[in-house]
């Protein structure tokens, strides 16, 4: 199946601190269309519509606790967060958010429409 970001991630696969701000195509997950065997999503964000398909699809993987979803509705899914809690960086639990050398940060805006954002690439020399 179709992933917005990967396509496949294969066993053992891990995905980490991707932002996604697409919707899709309606025919795989946000993050994914399939996951292998003990693969891994951590720390990643969706911002696309009808996000509930993902939930679905990625029972298989270790852990999506540190996996958040938008949700401009009154959903109570798990790590949905709305429009007043998704700027807020107390919400995402083991996220390094900051303005320093944070590998995410949220940026201040007056329309109070600020989400978390790759900031600072762990791969580059601190």
């Amino acid at each position: 199946e179709t992933g917005a970001l990967i396509g496949v991630l294969n066993d053992y696969g891990i995905m980490r601190d991707c932002l996604n701000t697409a919707n899709g195509d309606g025919k795989g997950g946000y993050f994914i269309g399939t996951a292998g065997d003990k693969s891994e999503i951590t720390r990643c964000l969706s911002l696309g519509q009808n996000w509930e398909r993902t939930i679905a699809k990625m029972e298989q993987l270790i852990d999506i606790s540190d996996v958040y979803f938008y949700n401009s509705g009154s959903s109570t899914a798990l790590n949905a967060l709305s429009p007043s809690e998704i700027g807020d960086a107390s919400n995402y639990d083991g996220w390094d958010i900051g303005t320093d050398k944070n590998l995410w940060t949220i940026p201040s805006s007056s329309s109070n429409k600020s989400y978390p954002i790759p900031f600072y690439s762990e791969m580059r020399e601190k």
